[in-house]
């Protein structure tokens, strides 16, 4: 996730110093941002994929050790 960050961050320099009249401010901002999301959408994926199935464990440990009653 870092290096991703470390790669859009670098890479937007790189376009602030080649587009140095033309708007470095804009490029330096679109790689930062397009680097940011691509590190960070997939380590939110990830969370939000161990969030649920965390919650399908509890359901499934919560109805294993709920009390069965047995009628005849």
């Amino acid at each position: 996730m870092i290096p991703m960050l470390i790669f859009g961050i670098l890479g937007g320099i790189i376009s602030a110093v080649v587009a140095w009249p033309y708007g470095f401010i804009a490029a330096f901002a679109a790689y930062v941002v397009g680097g940011s999301l691509c590190a960070l959408i997939p380590g939110v994926l990830q969370i939000r994929s161990e969030a649920r199935a965390e919650a399908r464990r509890d359901l499934a440990a919560s109805v294993k050790a709920s009390p069965v009653s047995e009628e005849r």
